[in-house]
């Protein structure tokens, strides 16, 4: 840890200590949430980064444009 690591560690704690117990249930679930985001977000850049999903961008699956062309956008 580098020392502005380390400051905000020291901030959070300060936090943290001066929160409502009531409040600390939230605290949880929103730092379990901020967790689980930046795991799905490495798991993603790892699966586009493969192989295998680069061959599937590659020119010679354009075939599946045509086939899956009458497909309702779901985005």
């Amino acid at each position: 840890m580098n020392a502005s690591e380390i400051r905000q560690c020291q901030c959070l704690v300060k936090i943290i200590d001066s929160i409502p117990e009531s409040k600390l249930e939230g605290l949880l679930d929103f730092a379990s949430y901020l967790q689980e985001r930046s795991q799905a977000e490495d798991f993603l850049s790892l699966q586009s980064g493969s192989s295998a999903y680069q061959d599937w961008l590659g020119p010679k699956n354009d075939i599946y444009d045509q086939v899956f062309k009458d497909e309702p956008e779901t985005r």
